[in-house]
């Protein structure tokens, strides 16, 4: 039986099996070469955002412990505070174009720095048992980034990649409370 089932394969594909037009264009289809982008061209891609706050280079103002009732804490920070954008994984120099690059792409506001151009100042309730903590800072976005390099026909390369960290906001004061 199964030398008889080979043997009527063989005598069909002998006859020469005529294709269907359907058949013909999907084969087409197929044998055509992918497009890719050109050999040499290079482009930035970034992934998710995802918030942070960027304090400015100021050491954090602390206060406390409190006792059984809590208390209350005022913090004043001088006009001048800047806040500035970083970068990982390439040079300095390229920071303003990654800024601009990521504003387009992710369709956020991203700035190189923020100064404040006013005293900052707070009062905060301070929890029972708590120290309460206060530093001047922007809310702004952390944002990794790739570049890549296309070095043969469909072949990407890594050739440089990190996060860019950059204030989106005005500068405000973060009030958070410690155990200790």
């Amino acid at each position: 039986m199964l030398r008889a089932s080979i043997a009527a394969l063989a005598t069909i594909a002998s006859a020469g099996v005529v294709t269907a037009p359907a058949a013909q264009a999907a084969d087409a289809v197929t044998a055509r070469p992918q497009v890719c982008p050109e050999v040499g061209e290079v482009s930035t891609s970034f992934g998710a955002k995802k918030a942070y706050f960027i304090g400015a280079p100021v050491p954090v103002f602390r206060s406390g412990p409190y006792g059984p009732k809590g208390g209350t804490m005022s913090v004043s920070f001088q006009a001048g505070a800047t806040v500035g954008a970083s970068v990982t994984g390439t040079a300095k120099s390229e920071i303003n174009g990654l800024i601009a690059k990521a504003e387009a792409s992710l369709s956020v506001t991203l700035h190189g720095s923020i100064t404040a151009s006013t005293t900052l100042t707070g009062t905060y309730s301070v929890s029972p048992h708590k120290i309460g903590n206060a530093k001047p800072g922007s809310d702004g976005y952390k944002i990794p980034w790739k570049k890549t390099e296309i070095v043969a026909p469909c072949n990407v390369k890594t050739i440089a990649s990190g996060t860019l960290t950059a204030p989106s906001y005005s500068i405000r004061i973060k009030y958070w409370e410690t155990s200790s």
